[in-house]
């Protein structure tokens, strides 16, 4: 089993609206931590690229969206999604 932290970006409630669109712009460390939570791989995912709140997991690894409006190959009429093996 492998477990992928998630955390808020702000404490105070009330900021965290104003910082909603910040992992669109700013790039973004994945850290794949085991049952254990030892750190098994980290990934570093540049900004402008993927919609991080568009994400999913299967057997075949984690799905994170490249339908990012900042995005150049952005195309609204298509659903895109990299795959990172996690293991």
């Amino acid at each position: 089993m492998t477990y992928l932290p998630v955390k808020d970006i702000e404490k105070d409630r009330k900021d965290i609206l104003k910082h909603y669109n910040a992992p669109k712009f700013k790039p973004i460390s994945l850290m794949v931590l085991d049952n254990e939570f030892q750190l098994i791989d980290e990934i570093e995912l540049p900004g402008r690229h993927y919609d991080l709140y568009d994400f999913f997991v299967t057997k075949d690894g984690l799905y994170i969206s490249t339908n990012n409006e900042f995005n150049e190959n952005f195309n609204e009429d298509a659903l895109r999604f990299d795959l990172f093996d996690l293991l």
